[in-house]
């Protein structure tokens, strides 16, 4: 599973990203804003940088490349595995894999924790506005449907019909304050994520945002 910021606030460069369930499984069926596509390939534009904060200099940019691999048969559930890569990202260098299945229009993702496999819902049937439901990657969470609106590639592109869905940490009263957004477009996937996370050094933000590469 790719290393989770909200596991790791004591380390900045551990704050690279959240806990990305980016993009798309494999399947016959599709969910509108999770399509399903063997062989799907997706490259986004990575930016970290400390915000309003005593290091101005912090900034790191980079790129990130989420393939579709195929079908495992993992618990005999047919989950599809994806590989995540970096480049130009520091600490970040090790290829990262993880499974996602769809099952009565919801979008499981599989994932191993503490040696043990655990899977959590990454995006229920229902996407209506208010829609909120628990979310586990490593942290007890709550994601929520939080808008609809349009969102903008890195060049410019805009997708109209999308979501913002908003992870809240539950438990960890530290994590209160950390600002964790995805928004999924409807037929495409995830196209931006934003994280930032308050310290006395300022904000630890990391941004992705789609190419359209696609």
């Amino acid at each position: 599973m790719i290393n989770n910021p909200l596991n790791s606030t004591n380390n900045p460069t551990a704050l690279l990203l959240l806990a990305f369930s980016l993009l798309t499984p494999w399947s016959s069926s599709a969910h509108p804003y999770f399509p399903f596509e063997k062989g799907l390939k997706r490259t986004l534009d990575y930016h970290f940088y400390v915000e309003g904060g005593k290091l101005p200099q912090s900034e790191m940019r980079g790129t990130i490349i989420i393939t579709a691999l195929g079908e495992e048969d993992l618990s005999a559930k047919g989950y599809s595995k994806w590989r995540t890569t970096y480049e130009g990202i520091p600490s970040m260098t090790a290829p990262v894999d993880l499974f996602r299945r769809e099952e009565n229009g919801a979008v499981y993702m599989r994932f191993e924790h503490q040696g043990k496999w655990k899977e959590t819902i990454e995006l229920p049937a229902s996407v209506d506005l208010g829609t909120e439901w628990e979310y586990f990657d490593g942290v007890r969470s709550t994601r929520k449907v939080t808008n609809k609106l349009a969102v903008s590639s890195s060049s410019g592109k805009e997708y109209k019909d999308c979501i913002e869905v908003t992870r809240t940490a539950l438990d960890n009263p530290k994590l209160k304050d950390v600002k964790n957004i995805a928004y999924y477009c409807r037929g495409v996937g995830d196209v931006v994520t934003i994280f930032s996370m308050p310290s006395p050094l300022g904000a630890y933000v990391t941004k992705t945002r789609i190419r359209d590469d696609l």
